[in-house]
C-alpha cells in the first residue's frame, strides 16, 4: 500500500483531485428526502493503492471501483 508522506501533502492533493458534494435522493423518512454529504477523490485504477491509503489515513471511508470503468474512488 502507498504511504501518505505528510498531512500537508494530503491537503494539496485533495485540493486538486478531491471534491465535496451534497447528494439528495428519495428518503424513507416523513419528509421523503434523504441528504448525504460526500467527500470523494477519484483516480485511475493504477492508483488504487493510493486511494486505499486514504482509508488508513482518515480512519474511515472505503474504496469503490465501478464495473467496467478504468477509475475508482475513495
Amino acid at each position: 500500500m502507498t504511504e501518505i508522506p505528510h498531512p500537508e501533502w494530503v491537503a494539496g492533493f485533495i485540493t486538486g483531485e478531491g471534491c465535496f458534494f451534497i447528494k439528495v435522493n428519495k428518503g424513507r423518512n416523513k419528509v421523503g428526502v434523504g441528504v448525504q454529504l460526500v467527500f470523494q477523490v477519484a483516480q485511475h485504477i493504477r492508483d488504487e493503492s493510493l486511494l486505499k491509503s486514504f482509508i488508513a489515513f482518515f480512519k474511515c471511508g472505503h474504496y469503490i471501483k465501478p464495473l467496467k470503468q478504468e477509475w475508482g474512488y475513495f
